[in-house]
């Protein structure tokens, strides 16, 4: 920055007296700076920034604007040296010499790269504070400061701030660089896969928010990518070949990994003035060639339908991807099963099914229908062989997506052994179970009666019996006998609960089928009202029924006479 002029008021060369006395760094051989009035920069190449008055006296903390043709900001890194001025017709020294300060001393390499960074990362903005901290770090680099002559605390809080941040990022960030590429995984044509890209610093960290133009070949991504907060960029590809994959990356321009570095050379600026530093880029590139293996089959499967009864038929609808359009194979389909439940699938046995197809290119295909007959769980297995040019595959075993369920719908058949018993006799029924598929169930059978008519019947009662019969499959069963007494119309109903593989059935009420009439033995007593009478008397007889049990009847009665005598009736 700026040693005062020799034109400073008293109190400036006050603050000169105790800056002098204190200070290490050099001053230039000519304190009369021709651009400095009052500390003050009058050859109008101050840029953005501001001045403050501290213990060293007035100084201006920012950058430089129009002193350097072509630059936009510049940064002055000889304190107390001449202000800028564009007729001082600086040039750029060689990049990557040695740099020191007025002092002597050497700038290291690591303080100029982490200066370069400041420079492109913080150094180009509006932002008064922040240039302010970029002055003060640029010369907290160059080593060209008293004690406390570049400390930020001397400033406001804001500065402090922003100091801190840029020494933190600087250090962090600052080159040179290398681009790191990483593809998780073994590549494989027609296969999707990631790739990775970092922008990694001097001391290996990935610089945040960088974009990257990535152009690659083997494969239908190019495309630009941003690293994110952690430094990473991803690209999806799919690679089209076995030829491999070449990435070619190149970043946005970052911050170059030395200054740009500018002296004065008329004669009396060469020796007084100040050298300034500019900010400056490059863009990092980096290639890398990845091997792809042989295309990998790709299946997908899913079974239909996904519960199914015994009989029916069963699909699988398979999606290939990953090959080529000319690919063809010969796919074996196996289906195992039945297992109780879907854990306990397992496809090291013999199928319960296998079939086969020819697939061509990529694309969908249902598998051959396959009729399942027993009850449970069932899946596909799908066995694609290698071929040529692309790696075959086997489906795994028990997946959800390649399984379903089968299940048991029985039917009940009955004929009563009797459609008409007297009362006192026995009657059982013959019931006839299809439909269960391998699976077990238990009948319940119910007996309801005695109902008057066939037409009263109901089932909505009490059953006067009930039996239940355990049944292992399809086939004849009959239920226990059951002795009727009371006459009037019986019917049967079964009925099988719903199982783990079953589902349930119920028999309908009053099949004529599974109906008995218990027919009953009347008999019929009377007693006349009166055995004698007298004309126009009216008499009565009193009719006693049994054995009728339930069931109505109708008694005709028939009065005869007169007869002269009762042998004569």
């Amino acid at each position: 920055m700026r040693r005062l002029s020799a034109f400073f008021t008293l109190l400036a060369s006050a603050a000169l007296l105790v800056f002098a006395s204190s200070a290490t760094a050099a001053e230039p051989p000519n304190q009369n700076d021709p651009c400095s009035t009052a500390g003050r920069n009058t050859c109008e190449t101050t840029g953005v920034g501001f001045y403050a008055t501290y213990r060293y006296g007035v100084r201006w903390f920012g950058d430089y604007r129009g002193a350097v043709p072509g630059e936009q900001s510049t940064f002055c890194i000889d304190l107390r040296f001449w202000y800028p001025d564009k007729s001082y017709k600086f040039e750029r020294l060689a990049s990557g010499g040695e740099l020191k300060n007025r002092a002597g001393q050497t700038v290291s390499a690591a303080a100029q790269r982490r200066m370069a960074y400041a420079l492109w990362n913080y150094g180009r903005t509006r932002n008064q504070n922040q240039q302010a901290a970029v002055m003060l770090y640029v010369h907290s680099l160059m080593g060209d400061g008293a004690p406390g002559e570049v400390d930020p605390s001397a400033l406001s809080p804001s500065v402090v701030a922003n100091f801190n941040e840029i020494e933190r990022d600087s250090r962090r960030f600052a080159g040179p660089y290398r681009i790191e590429t990483k593809i998780p995984g073994s590549l494989v044509t027609g296969k999707s896969a990631s790739a990775t890209f970092r922008v990694l610093s001097a001391e290996g960290n990935a610089l945040p928010n960088i974009s990257l133009e990535v152009k690659a070949k083997g494969t239908d991504a190019t495309r630009t990518v941003r690293t994110n907060a952690a430094g990473v960029a991803t690209l999806e590809f799919t690679p089209a070949s076995a030829e491999g994959v070449n990435f070619d990356v190149r970043s946005e321009p970052i911050a170059s990994t030395l200054p740009k570095i500018y002296r004065p050379t008329t004669a009396a600026s060469a020796r007084n003035g100040q050298r300034l530093a500019a900010p400056d880029s490059q863009r990092v590139t980096a290639t890398s060639v990845e091997t792809v293996a042989l295309a990998q089959v790709g299946v997908a499967t899913v079974a239909a339908p996904k519960v199914m009864l015994a009989g029916e038929q069963n699909r699988d609808r398979v999606t290939f991807s990953g090959v080529a359009a000319g690919w063809s194979a010969k796919v074996t389909v196996n289906i195992y099963g039945p297992a109780r439940s879907q854990a306990a699938l397992r496809c090291d046995g013999p199928p319960a099914w296998t079939g086969s197809f020819t697939k061509r290119g990529p694309g969908v295909i249902r598998t051959p229908a396959a009729t399942i007959t027993k009850a449970g769980f069932y899946t596909y297995q799908l066995v694609v062989p290698d071929t040529p040019t692309t790696r075959g595959t086997t489906t795994p075993c028990g997946v959800v997506a390649e399984s379903f369920r089968v299940e048991a719908q029985p039917r009940v058949t009955t004929v009563v052994s009797s459609a008409v018993v007297r009362p006192g006799a026995a009657i059982t029924d013959l019931v006839t179970v299809s439909g269960l598929a391998g699976e077990s169930a238990v009948v319940k059978a119910s007996l309801y009666g005695p109902f008057a008519s066939r037409e009263a019947i109901a089932c909505d009662a009490a059953p006067v019996w009930t039996g239940a019969i355990n049944v292992n499959g399809d086939g004849d069963y009959r239920t226990e006998p059951v002795t009727l007494t009371v006459p009037g119309y019986y019917t049967y109903r079964e009925s099988i609960d719903a199982g783990p593989f079953v589902r349930p059935t119920e028999t309908a009420c009053g099949e004529v089928a599974e109906t008995t009439a218990v027919v009953a033995t009347p008999k019929v007593t009377t007693q006349i009202s009166a055995q004698e009478t007298t004309p126009g008397s009216s008499i009565t007889d009193s009719v006693v029924v049994t054995g009728l049990g339930a069931v109505s009847a109708t008694i005709n009665v028939e009065l005869w006479g007169p007869y002269p005598s009762t042998a004569a009736m």
